[in-house]
C-alpha cells in the first residue's frame, strides 16, 4: 500500500470521526441575532463565522459584538452555526447563500461583510469566491488555507503571485480555492473589501502570509502572537479603528 493511499484512508477515517462527533447540519443553518430588541435596523450587516469549535454565539461570548457597538459603527450582526459538519458535507455554500445572504438581501441590507476566525475565516474567503458580487467584503483572521500539501505547491512556486493552477481538467477544491484567491491580485476584486489579520507566529502565518503579498498592504493587520481569541480581539480592535465598515467596498 502506497503512502498516499494510506494517508487518504487515514484522512477519510479522520473526517468520519470528526463528522460522527459533529452537531448535525440543519435546514435552514441555524443563527443567533446579536442585535438588541428594539433597535432600528441597520443598511449594513455583519455575518460572522465561527471557528472549528465555536458555535454561533462565540463573537459575544468573545468581545466581538461589544467592541463592534463601541466603536461607533452603525451595523446589524448576527452569528451563523456553521460548524464543521457543513463544510464536510459540502452544504456550506448553499446554506449560507440561501437561508442567510439572500435573506439579508430581501430585507434591504445595503452592505453585507462576513467576518470568520480560522475556520470560518476560510470560509469568508471561500464564500467570496464562489458567488463573486454577493458581499460588501470580508474580514478573514488567521483563515485555514488548506493541507500543507497545497501550501507547499504555492510556496515551492516561489508564493501566490508566482503560482499557476494545474492546467487542464476540473481542480479539486484545494485548487479552485487558491485560483479563487490568485484571483485578489486583481486590483478591483479585493481593494476595500478584503481585509486580513493573523499572528506572526500563527500556525497558518506561512499560508496567511502568501494570501498578505497579493493583497493591499493596508488590508492586512498583523501583529505578534499565535492562533488564539487574545490576538485575534486585537486584530479585531485594529480593524474596526481602520473604520473597515465604513466603507463600501467595492459598492
Amino acid at each position: 500500500m502506497t503512502r498516499r493511499i494510506l494517508l487518504l484512508i487515514l484522512l477519510s477515517l479522520f473526517a468520519a470521526c470528526l463528522l460522527s462527533c459533529t452537531p448535525q447540519t440543519t435546514v435552514p443553518i441555524g443563527t443567533v441575532n446579536f442585535t438588541r430588541p428594539g433597535e432600528s435596523r441597520q443598511d449594513t450587516l455583519l455575518v460572522f463565522l465561527p471557528g472549528l469549535r465555536d458555535n454561533s454565539g462565540v463573537y459575544a461570548d468573545e468581545g466581538f459584538v461589544a467592541a463592534a457597538g463601541r466603536s461607533g459603527i452603525k451595523a446589524d450582526m448576527i452569528g451563523v452555526d456553521a460548524h464543521l459538519a457543513y463544510y464536510l458535507e459540502k452544504k456550506f455554500l448553499k446554506r449560507l447563500k440561501e437561508d442567510v445572504i439572500d435573506p439579508a438581501k430581501r430585507k434591504g441590507y445595503r452592505k453585507i461583510w462576513l467576518v470568520g476566525i480560522s475556520l470560518g475565516g476560510f470560509g469568508a474567503l471561500w464564500y467570496d469566491i464562489e458567488n463573486p458580487g454577493d458581499l460588501t467584503g470580508i474580514v478573514a483572521l488567521s483563515p485555514y488555507l488548506g493541507d500543507q500539501e497545497m501550501v507547499d505547491e504555492v510556496s515551492r512556486a516561489g508564493g501566490l503571485a508566482a503560482w499557476h493552477p494545474p492546467a487542464g481538467g476540473d481542480l479539486d477544491d484545494q485548487h479552485r480555492i487558491w485560483r479563487g484567491l490568485k484571483s485578489y491580485e486583481r486590483r478591483e476584486s479585493c481593494e476595500g473589501r478584503v481585509y486580513l489579520g493573523y499572528g506572526l507566529k500563527d500556525k497558518f502565518a506561512t499560508p496567511d502570509g502568501m494570501l498578505a503579498a497579493v493583497l493591499p498592504p493596508e488590508q492586512v493587520f498583523t501583529i505578534e502572537g499565535g492562533h488564539y481569541w487574545p490576538v485575534w480581539r486585537t486584530l479585531w480592535d485594529d480593524i474596526l479603528k481602520s473604520r473597515v465598515f465604513d466603507k463600501d467596498g467595492k459598492d
